[in-house]
């Protein structure tokens, strides 16, 4: 069990569990969720992937997390498995993904009010480019570490 997270009303938790399987030589993490008071844990992710780093939304409806399952890039091609942030409702079901970085996304958070993600992924020598341009538009954005 490791990065154990309390929602925001404090009735639950949701964690990350890894096994090792030796046969493919990974380390597979899944999302896992109890009641705060105890009882039994239920899974919520069961891919061969690495879902990591939970994180509530504000109103503890949603919960935000790392993964790198397969998902789709910009233009909606598929891309290699890195990281990425993905969405689940904290009752269940199928996770959405949020981001299309084209490098893999190393942390995250949320805004306090719930609206939105900020994420960190390194920058390619493109984004450079990307970017001059746009602020040539008139558009401008804050890029920590540049």
């Amino acid at each position: 069990m490791a990065d154990p997270r309390i929602s925001p009303d404090g009735s639950r938790v949701v964690y990350t569990v890894s096994e090792i399987h030796a046969a493919t030589n990974t380390r597979p993490a899944d999302l896992w969720l109890v009641a705060a008071a105890g009882g039994p844990a239920r899974q919520l992710t069961f891919l061969p992937a690495n879902d990591t780093r939970p994180r509530w939304s504000p109103d503890g409806r949603a919960i935000a997390f790392l993964s790198d399952r397969e998902g789709v890039g910009e233009g909606g091609t598929p891309v290699e498995k890195r990281a990425q942030v993905w969405l689940l409702d904290a009752s269940g079901g199928e996770a959405r993904q949020l981001t299309r970085s084209a490098t893999p996304v190393t942390d995250f958070a949320w805004s306090p009010d719930g609206r939105a993600l900020v994420y960190v992924a390194d920058a390619l020598p493109a984004d450079h480019a990307a970017r001059e341009a746009r602020r040539k538009d008139g558009f401008d954005e804050v890029v920590v570490g540049d």
